[in-house]
């Protein structure tokens, strides 16, 4: 054998006789119908035979029942002159273990040249193919992990190129993995958000850029195949050692999310009865449309629209009724106003009308009569007509306008004015107007206090029979002074009507009317004067 495995006549065959003993690997000689001839130390650690068991005997021992055949497909390989490399099986040990080998077999010449037989060398794989197959299975878990996660996941080279992309990726996309793999990432990517990422860290990388910026998610717009826009949420994980170097771009679709955050901000904003925007929008609105009209010395205008009549047509109706009737008269003042105008409703029966950049105050009294008129026209519900008007209240913006709330209070103030005065008309806010709201709040104010610690007087003018000269009856009359200031009922009356304060004074001038008219009989009996 030996002197078939070299033919180099400066090593003797004790040379080799020791490499072959010395050797962990099994070194083994056989013949050409697979007779064991020589078995070395590696052979009998890998196989468990001693040479004195396992000399002369056929190497299908050392094979699994089922994979007998192997040995007779090898040697008639060798027999016809091929050599059989890393040739990986199974084989059994004399305990009945199973070890995987990875085997080298080649043929043996003699002097002549003929084929005589065979050497084997094999080595012990088993360790190597258990790690293997636990590479292979956590390969595997990893990615049906990569697969199932609910996020869409791209990972991609330093140039950008993309390397491998999870199934999500394709439910975002609509590309099939083949489509996606060699890519650019900035293919997919939105041209006008890269402008903003973008910031030339990295060759101009936007991938770097968007590294840079995501200690927390980001916010990025996406293109499908389909070439429609899709919000999604982009984290960049660098993976970096000696032998890779990639990003995993997480992606989160937010689309619904934004739908539904579009929904809810969208009802916090709008009436739900009629569709208008509500008090948070218009003063939102108005708030950014007084900083603009500072900073161009433009004008902005606020119409204060409350409904006359509109109690009685709820109380009578029903609410229902109530509510196809403010359904209509919202259409009726969108129908009046520009698009750029905006109307809304605050509560109840009241609504706003925002105008900015005036460019001419004077065409508002036109633009208040015209609402004024259309909302007069009869509104038919369920088959009923029914009447309404309006009292409107104007104010214009000027240099000392601080805010929407001040803006919005001189309105209501000039439009309480148009109520107190008959209603159906309208008013533009000015200082008398000002100081008269000023004025009736304290009355307000000033009776409260008045009906709590009886400051409220009242005087009887006897009226007088002309025949007789007798009294025959007295006219209560009331008067009140504010902090020395006699105040004409003609004034605080209607205020007190107003402000629903006159149930309090009605229910004690009658008290007081009761009482009088009490003593007067004790006094007088049947004579006394009525009230």
């Amino acid at each position: 054998m030996f002197s078939a495995i070299s033919n180099n006549k400066n090593y003797g065959l004790g040379f080799f006789e020791a490499i072959i003993t010395s050797s962990d690997d099994a070194i083994i000689s056989m013949t050409l119908d697979g007779i064991i001839t020589s078995w070395n130390p590696g052979a009998e650690k890998m196989f468990g035979y001693q040479a004195k068991e396992i000399m002369g005997c056929s190497t299908v021992v050392l094979a699994p029942k089922e994979r007998q055949y192997e040995e007779q497909k090898v040697l008639a390989k060798i027999s016809s002159g091929e050599r059989v490399s890393h040739f990986e099986t199974v084989r059994r040990r004399k305990d009945g273990r199973y070890i995987n080998v990875s085997a080298t077999i080649s043929p043996i010449f003699d002097d002549q040249g003929k084929i005589v037989g065979a050497s084997k060398i094999a080595r012990d794989i088993t360790s190597h193919k258990k790690i293997e197959a636990e590479l292979k299975e956590s390969e595997s878990r990893l990615n049906a992990i990569f697969d199932t996660t609910p996020e869409a996941i791209i990972i991609c080279n330093s140039e950008m190129i993309i390397k491998m992309v999870n199934q999500q990726v394709e439910k975002l996309l609509g590309y099939s993995v083949t489509e996606l793999i060699g890519k650019s990432l900035e293919d997919i990517i939105l041209e006008e958000i890269q402008s903003t990422v973008i910031e030339s860290t990295y060759h101009n990388s936007l991938l770097d850029s968007i590294l840079s910026k995501t200690a927390k998610r980001l916010t990025i717009k996406i293109r499908t195949k389909d070439n429609e826009k899709r919000d999604v949420e982009i984290n960049v994980s660098h993976i970096k050692n000696e032998l890779y170097d990639y990003f995993a771009c997480s992606l989160r679709d937010i689309e619904e999310r934004k739908k539904i955050e579009q929904e809810l901000i969208y009802r916090a904003m709008h009436d739900p009865l009629t569709g208008l925007p509500n008090r948070i929008f218009i003063q939102e609105r108005l708030t950014n449309a007084l900083k603009y009209s500072l900073r161009n010395e433009s004008l902005v205008a606020v119409f204060y629209i409350d409904l006359d009549g509109f109690k009685p047509i709820n109380d009578l109706h029903g609410f229902e009724t109530g509510n196809d009737v403010l359904k209509i008269i919202s259409n009726r003042l969108v129908e009046q106003v520009r698009p750029s105008d905006t109307v809304a409703r605050l509560s109840g029966d009241e609504f706003i009308i925002l105008f900015e950049q005036v460019d001419q105050p004077s065409a508002l009294s036109a633009l208040a009569e015209r609402i004024n008129i259309v909302l007069r026209k009869p509104i038919e519900v369920d088959g009923r007509v029914l009447f309404l008007s309006a009292s409107i209240g104007i104010a214009i913006s000027n240099s000392t306008t601080q805010n929407a709330d001040e803006l919005l209070r001189q309105a209501d103030t000039a439009m309480y004015s148009v109520k107190e005065k008959g209603r159906d008309s309208w008013v533009f806010f000015n200082n008398n107007l000002q100081k008269l709201a000023q004025k009736r709040l304290e009355i307000i104010n000033g009776l409260r206090l008045a009906i709590e610690r009886n400051e409220l007087s009242v005087r009887f003018q006897p009226i007088v029979e002309s025949e007789s000269g007798r009294i025959v009856s007295a006219e209560l009359l009331l008067r009140w002074s504010l902090l020395g200031e006699d105040i004409p009922p003609s004034m605080f009356i209607p205020i007190a009507e107003s402000s629903r304060i006159i149930l309090e004074i009605g229910t004690s001038v009658f008290r007081e009317a009761c009482q009088a008219e009490k003593e007067w009989r004790t006094i007088w009996g049947d004579n006394a004067p009525t009230v």
